[in-house]
C-alpha cells in the first residue's frame, strides 16, 4: 500500500525535491484486520496536504509500528506548522487555513476531514500535532473488521 501511495505522488515529491522515508517497527509475519482500502485513502490524504505544505527540500517520514493490538501510523513533515485552533478546525469538511484566492495550495478542503470520517469508520483515533512541522497520527484498533476481506498483512501495509 505504501509504496504504490508514494508512486501516485512521484511527480510533486520530485518537483518540490521532498525526500519522503518510512521506518517501521512492527514483528515479521504479522497479519491484522482492517480495510486496506480505508487504510491506503488514510495515507493518500495525509500524504498530499504533507506534499502541499512542505517546503522545496524538505522531508516527510511515515512511521508504522503494530504495537499491543494497535496500527498507528505517523506522518510528519517540516512545513509551517499550525496553532492549536487551526488543528480543531482542519477536520471540518471545505475548511482550508489559507482560503485566499490566490492560494498556493490549492484545494477544496476535504482532504482531512475525508480522514478523519475514515478513522471514525476503523473505530480509530487521530491526533495532530504541530511545532516544528506537522504530525498526525492514526490508531487503528487491529481487530477491525468491516468485511470479510479485510485481512492484511503487515507486507502489505509497508
Amino acid at each position: 500500500v505504501y509504496e504504490s501511495i508514494i508512486s501516485k505522488f512521484k511527480f510533486d515529491i520530485s518537483n518540490k525535491e521532498i525526500k519522503v522515508t518510512s521506518n517501521t517497527t512492527a514483528d515479521d509475519d504479522i497479519t491484522f484486520a482492517t480495510d486496506p482500502k480505508k487504510i491506503s485513502l488514510i495515507l493518500q490524504n495525509l500524504l498530499s496536504n504533507s506534499i502541499k505544505y512542505s517546503p522545496v527540500g524538505s522531508e516527510i517520514i511515515f512511521h508504522f509500528e503494530i504495537i499491543e493490538g494497535f496500527l498507528n501510523i505517523s506522518v510528519q513533515d517540516y512545513g509551517q506548522g499550525m496553532s492549536e485552533e487551526d488543528i480543531d478546525y482542519i477536520f471540518n469538511r471545505f475548511s482550508r487555513l489559507d482560503n485566499t484566492i490566490n492560494s498556493v495550495t490549492g484545494g477544496a478542503g476535504l482532504g482531512l476531514s475525508v480522514v478523519k470520517a475514515l478513522t471514525e469508520l476503523l473505530n480509530a483515533n487521530i491526533d495532530v500535532s504541530s511545532n516544528n512541522g506537522t504530525k498526525v497520527l492514526i490508531t487503528i484498533p487491529t481487530i477491525t473488521i468491516l468485511d470479510e476481506d479485510d485481512m492484511m498483512s503487515d507486507e502489505e501495509l509497508f
